[in-house]
Formats: structure tokens, sequence, C-alpha cells
């Protein structure tokens, strides 16, 4: 080997990582603690000794926190990029899970809470997702962006789940071995999740990686911020009918109607938690044969038409194997619906779209699920599943017509 070539293969293999592989692996990092969180905190809100009402009031909290974080850090990232916001809610969440450990008191955990780094409601709930999002996406071509969003939200869901089970750690310690170890130990194992964090997002922001060359996207008839503006409200009418058939609501109203055992929960959710993140997959073949936007409708008018036979189902196994399979198609559509968000967007503003879009859809999911609630305590009958399905329908519709217009 020549002298010239040999300094060319040490240079070679001293480039840097990078910005695809570095955010990934941070959602392994992120996804294990926040397994550890989304199981850990209702344990500690128990070991406190907080009440359901309490508990309530903390949840709240979570929710907006994660909202208020979303607007910040979204429009942080537009002017800075998203490196800069990632690194700053990894400093919160460090905070939150090391006030956590270290305090009972209820004003102190409302104040944590509202910090916006973390939301125990669901593996991915907090204000990062948006932002890794945006991320991968403004360095790569529009190609691959319903491929990498299924590839985060798949391996962030497969960590979810160990960080879940290190939350049974200190029990099986404690049972097998004799080993005392304090249940708040997995606060202080979130908290130096931050650690390798903190140092990947600092890289991100270092590492200088230009979008790869596209083709320009076809012209529109509406500005890239009036384009955003539709896109919000058909998410928010979308995110509405998702409110009202949230998993949560959904199994309370099949075990009061149907008397479903408890122990088919268990192995139902582990169910969910596998067909949903394989699932996401599946969108990568579907946006290739039909594109962007029948990527997102016919999963969605799917999954809504299954609303109908499930709010009729005779028995609880039919309710069952509908419901899965509600839940599996109903995630198909996510990767193809955030490629579409930034599909006309300059590559800086994608995680500012994404973060604007999570936020609108969260405050729509929670009426919708604070009006089912309202509902089902007037009747057991499945009125919440017919007006999200219908309401599903309207949103396809409206999507396919503006997009034919060339409004989206």
């Amino acid at each position: 080997m020549s002298a010239a070539a040999a300094i060319g293969s040490k240079a070679a293999r001293r480039q840097p990582v990078g910005p695809v592989p570095l955010i990934l692996i941070a959602r392994v990092i992120r996804g294990v603690a926040d397994g550890m969180m989304v199981v850990g905190l209702p344990i500690y809100f128990t070991t406190i000794g907080l009440n359901l009402s309490q508990v309530g009031v903390v949840t709240t909290a979570f929710q907006i926190g994660t909202v208020a974080a979303l607007v910040w850090a979204g429009r942080l990232s537009r002017d800075r990029g998203p490196g800069l916001s990632l690194m700053l809610c990894s400093g919160l969440m460090l905070i939150s899970a090391l006030g956590f450990m270290a305090t009972r008191d209820f004003g102190w955990v409302i104040f944590f809470a509202l910090l916006g780094a973390i939301n125990p409601m669901a593996i991915d709930a907090t204000v990062f997702r948006p932002l890794e999002q945006g991320a991968l996406l403004e360095t790569s071509a529009p190609s691959r962006h319903p491929g990498l969003i299924a590839a985060h939200g798949f391996i962030g869901q497969l960590a979810g789940a160990l960080g879940s089970l290190v939350v049974s750690a200190p029990a099986v310690l404690r049972s097998w071995y004799g080993i005392e170890v304090p249940e708040t130990i997995v606060f202080a194992l979130a908290a130096l999740c931050t650690f390798p964090m903190f140092a990947i997002y600092w890289r991100l922001t270092r590492v200088a990686s230009a979008p790869a060359a596209n083709a320009a996207p076809p012209p529109l008839k509406v500005p890239p911020s009036n384009r955003l503006r539709l896109l919000l409200g058909l998410f928010s009418l979308d995110a509405l009918a998702g409110g009202l058939v949230s998993n949560t609501l959904l199994l309370v109203w099949m075990h009061q109607r149907f008397a479903m055992p408890d122990a088919v929960l268990g192995v139902l959710f582990f169910g969910i938690a596998i067909g949903t993140a394989a699932a996401q997959f599946l969108s990568i073949p579907l946006v290739r044969r039909v594109g962007l936007v029948w990527g997102i409708i016919l999963p969605n008018a799917t999954s809504s038409a299954l609303l109908i036979p499930l709010a009729l189902a005779p028995s609880y196994d039919v309710a069952l194997a509908l419901f899965f399979l509600r839940s599996v198609l109903g995630v198909l559509d996510v990767p193809a619906r955030s490629a579409f968000v930034v599909a006309h967007d300059a590559p800086r503003r994608f995680a500012f779209s994404l973060s604007v879009t999570n936020v609108v859809m969260a405050i729509a999911n929670a009426l919708g699920a604070l009006l089912a609630a309202w509902v089902f305590t007037i009747s057991l009958f499945a009125w919440p599943l017919i007006v999200a399905a219908g309401l599903r329908f309207a949103y396809s519709g409206a999507l396919y017509f503006l997009h034919a217009r060339g409004r989206l």
C-alpha cells in the first residue's frame, strides 16, 4: 500500500460519526430513562403517600410542563438548531430526576413536573422526540425520512421496555439476595443517563453535515407558514378523535362492559407494545408505493373503520382482537405524517414544525380524553368511538382534498 493510500485510509477511519447514528444512540439511552420514569414515578407517588387527586394534579403538571417545553425548545431550535435545545432539556431532565429522588414534598414534586423534561404518560411523550426527529430529518434526504422516523420510534420502544424492567431491580435484589436498595435508585440511574445524552447532543452541535441534495418540492399555492397552520388544524382534528379513543379509556370501557379479566391486560399491553413498535416499519414500503399522503390516509382510515365494529362487539374476545388491530394500524401513519409535516420546510425549521405540531396535538388529545370520560359517565354505549370514527374520516377527506388542490 502506498503512503498516500495509507494516509487516506487513516483519515477515513478518523472521520467523525454522523448525526444519524449519534441521535439513535441518544434515543436508546433516553428510552431506558423514559421507561424507568414511566413505571418508577407511579411507584414513587404511592411511596410518598399522594392520593388520587394529588396524582391527578401532578399528571396535569407533567402535561403542562411538556407543552411549555415544546414551545420554547421548538422556537429556540428554529434559531439555533435542535442541538442546543436538546442539551438544555438534558439539563432539565437531570434536575428533575435528582429533585424527585431528594424530595417528598408535594409542592416540589409539582415544580419538578412543570420543568417539562420528564413525562410518565408514555415512553416517548417528552419534549425530546420532535427535537431528535428534526435533527434526524434535517441532514437526510426526504426519501429516507419515513424510515428514520420508524427506526427512531422502534428502538425507543424497545429501550423503554428495558428501562421499565430496571424498575423491578430493587425488589428483586431485596427478595432474592437480601440487598436493600432504595426505590429512588431509578431516579439516580435516570440522572446518570443525562450525561451521555448531553455529550451526544453537544456533539451534534459540532457535527457539520449538510442535507443531501434533492429535487425541489412541488410549488404550493400557500406560503409554508400557512401550510403549517392548515396542518395544525387537520392534526388537531385527528388528535381530538384520538383522545376520544385513548387506550386507557377504551380498556376501562371494555373492562366495565365485558367484565374483562385483569390478567388479560398485561398480555394485551405487551402485545400492543411489540406490535406498534414493529408496525412502524410497514410504513416504509407503504409510503414508497403510494406516497406520503396516502401513507397517512390509508392506515388512519382503516384503523378508524375498526372503531365501529369495536363499539358493537358482542364479547370481550372480539373486542380485544379489534382493539389490538386498531392499535397496531393506528401507528402506521406516524412516520409518514412526520415526514409530510417537514416536506416543504427549510431543514432548520424541521424541529420547530414538529414541536409545534406536537403541542397542538397534545392539547387536542387531552380535550378529547376529557370529553370521552364525561360521555362514558353518562352511558356505557361507545358513542365516543363512533364520533371518533366520523372525525377521522373527515380528517382523511380534508387532507386529501387540500393536497389535491396544492395547498398542502
